[in-house]
């Protein structure tokens, strides 16, 4: 999805991936593989929003 949509949803900037922000499939299948490997880069996108919801 777009980033706008997820923001006007009144999401936090940092706790969604959004397909916009990436400006080629292999770029986004290169960010996701990082997330994989990374589990501190993953846990904080998911636990940013617990903090505001």
């Amino acid at each position: 999805m777009k980033r706008r949509i997820y923001e006007d949803a009144g999401l936090p900037k940092d706790s969604f991936i959004a397909l916009d922000d990436f400006d080629s499939l292999e770029n986004l299948g290169n960010y996701l593989n990082t997330l994989r490997e990374n589990d501190t880069e993953y846990l904080r996108l998911g636990h940013i929003h617990r903090r505001n919801f």
